[in-house]
């Protein structure tokens, strides 16, 4: 089976996920059933299209606080995207609509009403689905939201064919807790990269439109660097099996703004990504372009080059997953790689770079034959990021999970934040939401972590619904840890200090940041056993002192008062 997507279907705390057949016309929700450690299908929570299946989104689509699905798939000539309701507990479909073929929907809060909207491409420019008692394009809003705001600082409107396979993400990039809309879009036969900056109340404006490399691969979203924004990494592979280009190159965001999630008009003004462009030379103080030996490996067209990202080892900066093989020996030597972000003071500006981790800890992983793709995926709910290895034998897939069991003593915090439909429960997480904190290292620096959740949901991006972040050794709170939503008025509250090791559960209430609120579940670690018998062992020798003590000192007054006794 082929693993698609993850969700909260039956609102406990554990994630659940969503797998196709190997014919990739039929899904199933298979829930982590904590007593048995493992994974098992609700037979309610399955269906199946008359075609084959491109994507799966899970989203409260209907905003009742059950998480839904957004299916694309391909029938003979055509596409079509349908929603997939998820009423007391079993999948209710409704009509499928049909869509431009090369397109993919993808869903976001784009007006700031924390309703979900369908995004698409047509003919020329964007259309956009809004759901009343059925997925409907809303007209209206396309003009209202799409649309270039009239600053001096933004770029004129165009109405431009938005790519085929796109990087549509909903991400924070200029640090003002608003997701803004990133798209790729073909102008004159190239492929260009756009920022539409969140401008609230449902505007955005179009401030970069820069011409891509040639050979980007699907674009992504983390912060390398850990200066407090979001980066962009993307391969770039030319030619037959990437014999012309096979390089990672990595885009530093330095739009330093804010600590406290403010909005400004200098979020806008200054807003720039160096090195963005195809026209920057690769040894550019603000961009790294990294060769990778080994050619990537793409194993299926709906499933383009995807470099995937998470803290394996919680220093604080994300690694990287990603699939190569032997062009030589073709799709059955391909593999999973893990690229490690680590330091190099001759990599610019950012002194980071990423390198294969070359070490035998990951040769049980490596040794996986015909890999399609691998993520990462808190798969025991500790907190700590685990693998999961997607492999093909001819037609059949399979998957693989590896616990992240390195001996480690750094810190983590893991977050999630719903859209305020579903307190006591887990199923609606908020695509676009913000989190951002600050954090005191044992050099007593402070630095801010920033990162948006689900910020892709296109392509089999296989973004977890919740944020995890590694927080490296420390013994400090963490001050001031904020959650935003891209929505028009308050859109933000903080709370200090948490706990680090901790889960984090915010519950937002539109146009009240008063009532929004946050629920701490901390995680035990390995050594709890241990910790816990320390504890009781000190109890138990504070009351022998204290209850010694107290005979002695009786025994002492009876002595020298033996009238009163």
């Amino acid at each position: 089976m082929l693993l698609s997507a993850f969700g909260y279907f039956n609102k406990d705390k554990y994630c659940d996920m969503i797998l196709l057949d190997n014919e990739k016309n039929s899904l199933q929700v298979f829930i982590w059933d904590n007593s048995e450690l493992q994974f098992v299908s609700d037979s309610k929570l399955y269906y199946t299209v008359n075609g084959t299946v491109q994507n799966v989104i899970p989203g409260d689509i209907d905003f009742d606080g059950s998480l839904d699905i957004l299916i694309t798939y391909t029938y003979i000539n055509n596409t079509f995207m349908q929603v997939v309701l998820q009423n007391n507990g079993a999948f209710s479909a409704q009509p499928a609509i049909e869509i431009p073929n090369n397109s993919q929907p993808v869903i976001m809060d784009l007006n700031g009403d924390l309703l979900l909207e369908v995004l698409n491409n047509k003919n020329q420019g964007v259309a956009i689905y809004k759901f009343s008692d059925s997925l409907k394009e809303a007209e209206l809003l396309n003009d209202h939201i799409y649309t270039s705001n009239t600053s001096e600082w933004c770029l004129s409107y165009e109405s431009l064919q938005v790519s085929y396979p796109h990087s549509i993400a909903f991400v924070d990039l200029n640090k003002d807790c608003l997701a803004d809309l990133f798209l790729t879009v073909i102008k004159d036969n190239n492929l260009y990269f756009e920022v539409w900056l969140n401008a609230k109340d449902g505007l955005y404006c179009r401030r970069l439109s820069e011409l891509a490399p040639k050979g980007t691969q699907q674009v992504s979203f983390a912060d390398i660097d850990r200066n407090g924004v979001e980066d962009l990494v993307f391969a770039v592979c030319l030619g037959n099996n990437c014999a012309e280009k096979n390089e990672i190159h990595i885009v530093y965001n330095y739009n330093d703004v804010s600590n406290d999630c403010s909005f400004s008009r200098k979020s806008f003004e200054d807003f720039k990504l160096i090195g963005l462009g195809s026209d920057v030379s690769a040894n550019d103080n603000d961009k790294e372009v990294i060769t990778i030996a080994s050619s990537f490996y793409k194993a299926e067209d709906d499933i383009p080059i995807t470099i995937r990202f998470g803290d394996f080892n919680l220093d604080g900066y994300p690694d990287a997953l990603i699939t190569v093989f032997n062009a030589s020996e073709g799709s059955s030597s391909a593999m999973i790689e893990i690229l490690e972000n680590k330091n190099c003071e001759s990599c610019g500006k950012a002194q980071r770079t990423l390198e294969i981790h070359e070490s035998n800890e990951f040769d049980k992983m490596r040794n996986i034959k015909g890999a399609v793709f691998a993520c990462f995926f808190d798969l025991d709910d500790n907190g700590i990021l685990d693998i999961i290895v997607v492999s093909k034998n001819q037609t059949n897939y399979k998957i693989t999970g590896f616990y992240n069991n390195f001996l480690n003593d750094a810190f983590h915090l893991k977050a999630l934040a719903l859209n305020g439909k579903s307190k006591g429960g887990y199923s609606s997480a908020f695509p676009g939401a913000v989190f951002m904190f600050t954090l005191t290292e044992l050099d007593m620096k402070k630095v801010i972590l920033h990162s948006t959740q689900m910020p892709m949901t296109g392509f089999y991006s296989l973004n977890t619904p919740y944020c995890v972040y590694g927080l490296g050794r420390t013994n400090s709170y963490i001050e001031e840890f904020y959650v935003a939503l891209p929505l028009n008025s308050s859109n933000f509250k903080s709370w200090t200090p948490i706990i680090p090791n901790s889960y984090l559960i915010a519950s937002p209430v539109k146009d009240n940041t008063d009532e929004w609120f946050l629920e701490l579940f901390a995680s035990p670690t390995d050594k709890i056993g241990i910790i816990i018998g320390v504890c009781c062992g000190c109890m138990v020798l504070i009351g022998l002192v204290v209850i010694i003590n107290y005979w002695r000192e009786k025994r002492e007054d009876k002595a020298l008062f033996g009238i009163r006794f």
